[in-house]
């Protein structure tokens, strides 16, 4: 069991929240920034798991000093003719195959003087995340811990970062990690409106993702329980906005 939080937090609604709704607030507003002049550290680590809650503070969020902005990403495709006329009452079945989210180049950034421990004790800008799934927590509240690091995803984006030796980028993404142990960030079940898990690829290659509800999704983690073609602790691409992850996709890595 994890700590309780400083902050009280309402109780997680019971009901679940239209498709419709998700997609809109996931494709709105929100926005992403782009650094590129930085001379980070890496680390390649697959972070260890842990089931311990972050304790995360009522702190002002961190300032935006970006220059670029662009939108999130664009409202998500699903795979499925049995869905009949689109009204607000209807939700996604779980394990419906959807359209597997692209990741930036390069996603927000995590600066030094936000981790405390191995906590990000900020309220995280709004914009484009990597997070690692490490457990899930079960206090006041339910939720999950993300180890949260920056992502150069692609060959371009990752030796632009780290240069173009011969073992750098060997599998097309390279992360840089500001903290020398965890960097854990917690997504609450009150705040996420679309969770997706990776599938493996298709025959021919292409990625693929598979919608389960957040309620599921962290019972699935909180259980153990295997999912065939499906490893779910992996990497997410996180949608945060008012410093609240909205939605967390699964993303393949090869």
């Amino acid at each position: 069991m994890a700590k309780k939080k400083s902050r009280k937090r309402k109780q997680p609604r019971r009901s679940r929240l239209p498709l419709l709704v998700a997609v809109a607030v996931i494709a709105a507003g929100a926005v992403y920034y782009w650094w590129g002049d930085e001379d980070p550290t890496t680390e390649t680590v697959v972070p260890i798991e842990t089931t311990t809650a972050p304790d995360v503070t009522d702190s002002t969020p961190a300032p935006d000093t970006s220059a670029n902005v662009s939108t999130v990403a664009p409202p998500i495709t699903v795979y499925s003719d049995t869905l009949g006329d689109v009204e607000f009452d209807q939700l996604l079945d779980d394990w419906t195959v959807v359209e597997a989210p692209v990741p930036p180049a390069h996603s927000a950034p995590i600066e030094p003087d936000w981790v405390v421990g191995n906590r990000i004790d900020v309220s995280l800008p709004d914009g484009l995340y990597w997070g690692y799934l490490q457990g899930v927590f079960d206090e006041d509240v339910r939720g999950f811990n993300f180890d949260v690091t920056q992502v150069h995803f692609g060959i371009d984006a990752c030796r632009e970062v780290f240069g173009d030796g011969e073992e750098v980028c060997w599998n097309n993404y390279g992360i840089t990690r500001v903290a020398g142990g965890d960097q854990l960030y917690p997504a609450y079940l009150d705040d996420l409106l679309y969770t997706s898990v990776f599938l493996y690829p298709t025959d021919d290659g292409s990625p693929r993702d598979a919608f389960v509800a957040p309620a599921r999704l962290w019972e699935i983690v909180q259980t153990g329980e295997e999912i065939a073609d499906s490893p779910i602790r992996s990497w997410y691409l996180l949608t945060i906005i008012d410093g609240k992850v909205i939605a967390a996709e699964g993303i393949y890595t090869p």
